[in-house]
């Protein structure tokens, strides 16, 4: 083997630990497999570790962005292995980064150069620094429980700080004083703001105009329905792209598989006003129409024993206010309210369509061609 001497912040290597860890579920006691990604710098073996659910391109990109942010800068050499996540090709003749990898990169100012196909020893500080968190972090937690992904990376993280303030045996120091003393300076300065990542998908919307991602739905205006969309999603938010332009955005769930998100502006009229129909809801319509409006759909809320049974009467009743207006509705519940305390919609109906036929008949005479009496003592001249 050939000993390499390594200039300050000259490289970060990466990699995926072969063990992995456990959370359990609070709720249902299931465990979940963590998998802990760890990065170093070959100078001073200054090691970051943390835990993921998933191996993924997002949690992948995620972890080097914590562990730059945790270093406090960047080296020009970014070091993985050959993972699909991270190298699409890597041959004597060609070198194809994957995008989105190759955008973090590029973000932090950081050029890929993976191992070769087959040769861990090109990265190999952070082989012996998976081979440090294995033994001596993830060996020595294996009898803990966790609660939390949190709770385990806290854990984690502490085990991580001791193996980096252990003295070396060969060379003066520690990881850290190496680090803190001859490296962190010399690493290349973060941006402003840490690179958020972006996932993107393809994906045709639903007849019930929402998309899918991991297991939730997010709408979209129902127009689009059929369509094929773009899904661009963040750590915080997923924005769905049609021709260029964003139609909808989101905050991003993490809750159970089949969770909707829905803006109550992307449904079809009818879907929203079914959505929106509720007591306080049929309530504030009523407010609206008038005081005796208001009370008829009080005593029909109320006449029922589950408040729900009386939402298509309420509807009916505020729907009639469409037809006739709403001051004919207000006159007809006035009527309604006169004859029982406790009206029903059939009572408001009947009563609204004999005032609205009266109505209509008035206005008729109003136009009406009268013959006075001058007309009639005229007939006897003829």
């Amino acid at each position: 083997t050939m000993h390499i001497d390594r200039r300050p912040g000259e490289q970060v290597q990466v990699d995926w630990v072969g063990s992995t860890m456990e959370v359990c579920d609070p709720d249902t006691g299931e465990l979940a497999k963590v998998h802990i990604f760890v990065a170093s710098l070959p100078f001073s073996g200054y090691i970051y570790a943390e835990g993921f659910y998933r191996m993924d391109a997002e949690a992948w990109i995620t972890a080097h962005v914590h562990a730059f942010s945790h270093f406090g800068g960047t080296a020009p050499i970014l070091v993985p292995d050959n993972l699909r996540t991270g190298v699409v090709k890597n041959t004597v003749s060609e070198l194809v980064i994957n995008d989105d990898y190759r955008r973090m990169a590029e973000y932090y100012g950081c050029a890929v150069v993976p191992t070769r196909v087959r040769r861990p020893r090109d990265k190999g500080n952070v082989e012996m620094s998976v081979g440090l968190v294995t033994r001596q972090a993830i060996a020595a937690l294996r009898s803990c429980t966790f609660m939390s992904l949190a709770e385990l990376n806290a854990a984690l993280q502490d085990k991580v700080d001791v193996i980096n303030e252990r003295p070396f045996q060969k060379r003066e120091g520690s990881r850290t004083s190496v680090y803190l003393g001859q490296e962190k300076d010399a690493l290349v300065p973060l941006p402003a703001r840490p690179y958020e990542v972006i996932v993107r998908r393809r994906a045709t919307v639903q007849f019930n105009y929402h998309v899918v991602f991991e297991g939730t739905y997010y709408s979209v205006p129902f127009p689009y329905v059929k369509r094929e969309v773009e899904v661009a999603v963040t750590r915080s938010t997923v924005s769905i792209i049609a021709d260029g332009k964003r139609i909808a955005m989101h905050e991003r769930r993490y809750g159970p598989r089949g969770t909707y998100v829905t803006d109550p502006g992307h449904m079809p009229q009818a879907h929203r006003d079914y959505v929106e129909w509720d007591g306080d809801r049929f309530r504030r319509w009523a407010d609206e129409g008038g005081p005796a409006t208001a009370d008829v759909i009080d005593v029909i809320l109320g006449s029922r024993a589950v408040e729900q049974q009386s939402y298509r009467s309420c509807h009916g009743v505020l729907a009639l206010a469409k037809r006739y207006g709403a001051t004919l509705l207000e006159d007809a519940c006035t009527k309604a309210l006169a004859y029982s305390p406790r009206p029903s919609y059939k009572t408001v109906k009947g009563i609204i369509g004999e005032l609205a036929t009266k109505q209509d008949a008035a206005r008729g005479n109003e136009h009406a061609y009268l013959r006075g009496p001058e007309y009639y003592e005229t007939l006897g001249d003829e």
